[in-house]
């Protein structure tokens, strides 16, 4: 008896439908052979992607399927083109990478084991953590005592001007900076006029 199930189909292209269901043309890329050209694309909750273009001739992402004549199904993916982007994993570590439409790799997110504590990689040229002033975000000692230094800065100078300021918590010292050369703060002058 023939099994429903076919490892190692070649995702030749994807699209989006209306209701921005991803569908999945599946088939053989060295053989530019199609098998289904409208594959649901199903992944776990909260997670949604879309692999890299395939390379006709050459490379593309795989995926398990499961066939069910009119409408199949892919349940698992893999794309060993996108090794080089994640890297070496230890045991438990997790990487989450946009590889780009040609899988040259655009941003990554990886967990790594850092003994007692997790550490958090995150490559990308913006990192928008889409959070605003009622969200909790927990800093980094350093990024903590960055944020407290200027906390006191700015209420020095609220203190200064005679007038309260967005200070969070008691104002306090103010941090020794180093004197800007006379070049540097005329630049800056210049430019802020």
């Amino acid at each position: 008896m023939a099994t429903p199930f076919n490892p190692g189909a070649d995702i030749l292209g994807t699209t989006q439908n209306e209701q921005g269901t991803i569908l999945v043309q599946t088939g053989d890329v060295v053989g530019e052979e199609t098998h289904s050209s409208d594959a649901e694309w199903w992944q776990a909750v909260g997670f949604a992607s879309r692999p890299a273009k395939a390379k006709p001739g050459e490379s593309a992402c795989q995926t398990v399927t499961l066939e069910q004549g009119s409408n199949d199904v892919c349940i698992a993916s893999r794309d060993i083109r996108g090794a080089g982007l994640y890297g070496r994993l230890g045991e438990g570590e997790t990487c989450v990478y946009a590889g780009g439409p040609n899988n040259s790799g655009t941003c990554k997110v990886t967990l790594r084991n850092a003994g007692a504590a997790t550490a958090i990689e995150a490559l990308a040229d913006a990192i928008n953590l889409g959070a605003d002033a009622a969200d909790a975000i927990a800093l980094a000692p350093a990024l903590q005592s960055w944020a407290s230094s200027v906390n006191l800065a700015l209420a020095a100078i609220a203190a200064l001007l005679g007038a309260t300021g967005p200070v969070m918590g008691a104002p306090g010292a103010v941090p020794t900076t180093p004197a800007l050369a006379s070049t540097v703060a005329s630049s800056v002058v210049k430019a802020a006029q």
